[in-house]
C-alpha cells in the first residue's frame, strides 16, 4: 500500500507537508460530511486509511522501515514483471530452437541465477546458433567462481548439483572460500564422500580402476597364452607315451 498516495504527497516530502496533506484530507473526508449512510461508509474506509497513513509517515522510525520495504517490494514487483516477459519471449526461442532447451536444462541443474542469465543474454543478442557455448561459458564461470579453479573439486560440486546434494555443494563452497587455493582437493572431497556416505568417484580413481581392469584382462590373457604350449606339449607328451606303450 502506497502511504504517500493516500495523502497525496512526495516520498521526500518533509514532515509539516505531509501533517498539512493529513489535516486537509481528514477534514475532507470526515464521516460528519457523509450525505448519506453510503457516502459515510465510503469516508469511514478513507479516514482508516488516512489515519493508518499518517500514523507510519509522521514516526521517523516507521517510516524508514516502511520506506525500507516499499522500495524493496516494488524493486520485487518490477522484477517479477520483468520475468514474465522474459518467459514469453524465451517460449517463442524454444519452440523455434528445440535444441537451446537442453543447454537450458544442464544449467537449471546449477542455480536460477544462471539459467536466467542464459535466457536474458540469448534473448537480448538473439545469436542462438551460440547458445552451447554461451551455456559453456557460464557453466565455467560458475565452477570457477563458486569452487575455485581445482577441477577435481568443480567435478565433485556438478556431482552434488546433478544429485540435488546442494546442502553439501554449499558446504564444499564455504570450505573453498575460507581456505583458498592451499585447500587439500583430494582429501576434502575424500572426507565429504565419508562424511555423507557419498559413491562418488573421482577421475583419478575411475581412470586407476579402469587401468586396474585393464591390467588384470591383460595379466590374465598372457597368462593363459603361456599356459598355451604347456598344454599341447603335455598332450603331446602323452601321446608319445601311448605309442610307446603299444610297441
Amino acid at each position: 500500500m502506497n502511504y504517500y498516495r493516500i495523502l497525496g504527497v512526495d516520498s521526500n516530502a518533509e514532515l509539516i507537508i505531509i501533517r498539512a496533506a493529513y489535516k486537509t484530507l481528514i477534514q475532507k473526508y470526515h464521516p460528519d460530511k457523509a450525505k448519506d449512510d453510503s457516502e459515510r461508509k465510503i469516508f469511514n474506509e478513507k479516514t482508516k486509511l488516512i489515519n493508518e497513513a499518517y500514523d507510519v509517515l509522521r514516526d521517523e522510525i516507521k517510516r524508514k522501515a516502511y520506506d525500507q520495504n516499499f522500495s524493496s517490494n516494488n524493486s520485487q514487483k518490477n522484477e517479477h514483471t520483468k520475468t514474465n516477459n522474459y518467459d514469453a519471449d524465451w517460449s517463442v526461442v524454444i519452440d523455434n530452437f528445440p535444441v537451446i532447451r537442453f543447454e537450458y536444462e544442464e544449467l537449471l541443474v546449477l542455480s536460477q541465477e544462471v539459467t536466467n542469465e542464459f535466457k536474458q543474454i540469448i534473448i537480448k543478442n538473439k545469436k542462438f546458433s551460440e547458445s552451447k557455448s554461451l551455456a559453456k561459458k557460464l557453466k565455467y564461470d560458475f565452477f570457477r567462481k563458486n569452487y575455485g579453479d581445482n577441477t577435481d573439486c568443480q567435478d565433485f560440486a556438478y556431482w552434488l548439483h546433478k544429485a540435488d546434494r546442494i546442502d553439501i555443494a554449499n558446504e564444499l563452497k564455504n570450505f573453498v572460500r575460507i581456505l583458498g587455493s592451499d585447500i587439500d582437493n583430494e582429501k576434502l572431497i575424500a572426507d565429504l564422500s565419508d562424511k555423507y556416505d557419498l559413491k562418488y568417484e573421482t577421475k583419478k580413481k575411475i581412470l586407476s580402476r579402469k587401468i586396474r581392469k585393464k591390467f588384470n584382462s591383460t595379466f590374465f590373457l598372457i597368462k593363459y597364452l603361456i599356459a598355451i604350449p604347456s598344454l599341447l606339449l603335455s598332450f603331446g607328451l602323452l601321446n608319445v607315451s601311448f605309442q610307446k606303450t603299444n610297441i
